[in-house]
């Protein structure tokens, strides 16, 4: 049943909630509803279609809500593009851009929107979330990307800049998409999401608007992230029907190393020196997990000591990082007790076949 409709006013709405969709109608009827079902309501909610050739027009006309808008591409320009020309098409202060698969939970506007009016610093809001499977069924509760027990936290560039230089794949995501709210300028003067630093785009441009703005996190679950085997995502790695694998660390070192790179001025030297430290500390860490969580009985000792010993050739400083200790232990006490195996197994034999002998 849909929403009742809402007449449209002649007083600008505060926010715009942007849905770019392609091809996703399956979904995108519910990401709708949860939007129309906000309890704060001063809203302009704009569908941009990237040229879908599914029901995905019928999907939209069927919601009788005036404050609905429908722009549809002539042709698939691309999804960033898609992205970037919802950002320029956005004429109110603030602006979310919810993927078609994603929900808000209906307290979601009034909670965002309340923080970005109490702090005029903050220049974009996130929160916890919830993560949803294809069939809506929820999968996991109050994902907190902070870890934090507090309702509401303000990160200051320098907090925001080093979590997310330093936070690994391993770890919660640095913000939860789905999840942010912005001010239009702040968005539009970092340039919005950038071709060429996909995959995680968004991670290089939530960190040049750090760099103008601060962040604050609300600990509430206030959005539905879904997982599927159809996402972009998936398409990066493997869909594990929880969530999703995909080999991060070394583009996440890459979209930091070229930030660093872009600030140019905007940071101090030594600031700047701090970060990239940061950064290769990081990237050194998630070489050795991966490298760890890849050894074992069922794969062989010399592919992962062959592994070991040129990551240590090409940067020795891995051998400051704990894990990498650990885990040549693990590689030495590994190799003993194959040997170990081996020895009894052939004693076990040799012992079979002379009992047959005598027999």
């Amino acid at each position: 049943m849909n929403p009742a409709p809402v007449e449209r006013t002649d007083v600008a709405p505060a926010v715009t909630v942007a849905i770019p969709t392609f091809n996703r109608s399956s979904y995108l009827r519910e990401t709708i509803a949860s939007v129309l079902s906000q309890s704060f309501s001063d809203f302009r909610l704009v569908v941009g279609d990237n040229a879908s050739d599914d029901d995905t027009p019928e999907v939209v006309a069927s919601f009788a809500d005036a404050r609905i808008d429908y722009i549809r591409a002539r042709r698939n320009i691309g999804m960033i593009p898609n992205f970037n020309r919802l950002i320029q098409h956005a004429d109110t202060p603030l602006l979310v851009l919810l993927p078609d698969d994603d929900l808000l939970y209906p307290d979601y506007l009034r909670s965002v929107i309340d923080v970005l009016g109490l702090h005029p610093s903050v220049g974009a809001v996130h929160t916890a979330y919830d993560v949803i499977g294809g069939d809506s069924t929820v999968l996991s509760r109050g994902t907190n990307p902070l870890n934090s027990t507090r309702r509401l936290t303000i990160e200051s560039t320098d907090d925001f800049l080093q979590r997310t230089l330093g936070s690994r794949p391993c770890d919660r995501p640095m913000v939860m998409f789905s999840s942010a709210i912005y001010r239009t300028k702040a968005i539009r003067d970092a340039g919005g999401l950038r071709e060429q630093e996909e995959p995680f785009p968004d991670v290089p441009m939530w960190m040049r608007i750090a760099l103008q703005w601060d962040f604050g996190f609300l600990s509430e679950p206030l959005v539905a992230f879904r997982v599927h085997e159809n996402s972009v995502t998936a398409n990066l790695g493997s869909f594990t029907g929880a969530g999703y694998d995909v080999p991060a660390h070394r583009i996440l070192r890459d979209r930091r190393q070229g930030f660093l790179e872009d600030a140019g001025e905007q940071l101090e030297p030594e600031v700047r020196a701090r970060y990239r430290a940061l950064v290769d500390e990081t990237f050194r860490a998630d070489e050795i997990q991966r490298l760890a969580e890849t050894a074992g009985l069922d794969t062989p000792w010399m592919s992962t000591t062959v592994s070991l010993l040129r990551l240590i050739r090409t940067d020795p400083r891995v051998l400051t990082v704990p894990r990498t200790w650990r885990l040549v232990a693990a590689q030495c006490g590994g190799r003993s007790i194959r040997r170990a195996f081996s020895w009894a197994s052939l004693r076990l034999s040799a012992a079979s076949g002379l009992k047959r002998a005598r027999t």
